[in-house]
């Protein structure tokens, strides 16, 4: 069967002859690849699972060693331990990293239910200190509102219900909106063309800034159709958290 257009696809989802209605939403969030952390969270922090939400720690019985290494002033520094319980030097050494440096966690232990296998297992993770997400001049409320306008010249029936359609961006160390490409497809080339001009017509923004005054680049997407969508789960959205359905 050949693709589906939007449209089509629209018609397919009708009762009574009138489409299926749904909250026509649309969003801007930062993205990133992998795990971060503010530096405000690291104040919470006290075991693994403080960094990393997603670590299981119920394989563990016993751990043999837990080591933590940063880049600090261009030199990696190693601090271990032998628990999952943070250490004062590991969590100087995670708010003492070189800005965008990865920040690794490396552990040995021996699993839940071990007997005759005394060698241990091996695991970890990776993250980075985030650092103040990039600002939109006038406020969010000001961005959303300039986004509409866009949205507003579009059909609403390109829109289609359990669909989301993105576009990718980065706000340079300058604030400059750069390499904006679409990432999911309305499939419509005008509508494309419009979210894309919606956000490469966006004023310069005050960038992501680092404590230490250092502004860096930060990536972002734009979404816009139905919230509830699969998609919404693919985009690398920072802390997304999945539509309940």
């Amino acid at each position: 069967m050949k693709h589906l257009t939007p449209i089509l696809f629209a018609l397919l989802f009708t009762v009574g002859g009138q489409a299926q209605k749904f909250d026509l939403f649309h969003n801007v969030y930062p993205t990133a690849k992998g795990f971060t952390l503010t530096l405000e969270e690291l104040d919470t922090v006290v075991t693994l699972i403080d960094l990393n939400k997603h670590y299981e720690e119920d394989w563990v019985e016993t751990y043999q060693q837990v080591t933590l290494t940063a880049t600090v002033d261009g030199r990696k520094q190693a601090y271990s331990s032998k628990d999952d319980t943070l250490t004062t030097a590991q969590l100087a050494a995670i708010r003492s990293a070189d800005n965008g440096t990865p920040i690794t966690i490396a552990l040995t232990y021996f699993p839940v239910g071990y007997t005759e296998d005394k060698t241990p297992r091996a695991n970890g993770f990776s993250f980075v200190i985030s650092p103040q997400t990039a600002r939109y001049k006038d406020g969010k409320d000001a961005l959303l509102a300039r986004l509409q306008s866009a949205i507003d010249e579009i059909p609403r029936e390109v829109f289609s219900i359990y669909q989301a359609y993105a576009v990718d961006f980065t706000v340079d160390h300058t604030g400059a909106i750069i390499d904006a490409a679409i990432q999911q497809s309305t499939e419509d080339s005008t509508a494309d063309a419009l979210l894309l001009d919606a956000i490469c017509d966006i004023p310069r923004w005050q960038p992501a800034t680092y404590p230490d005054g250092e502004t860096t680049k930060q990536n972002f997407v734009f979404v816009v159709g139905d919230k509830t969508s699969c998609t919404m789960n693919v985009l690398s959205i920072e802390d997304w958290e999945p539509e309940q359905q």
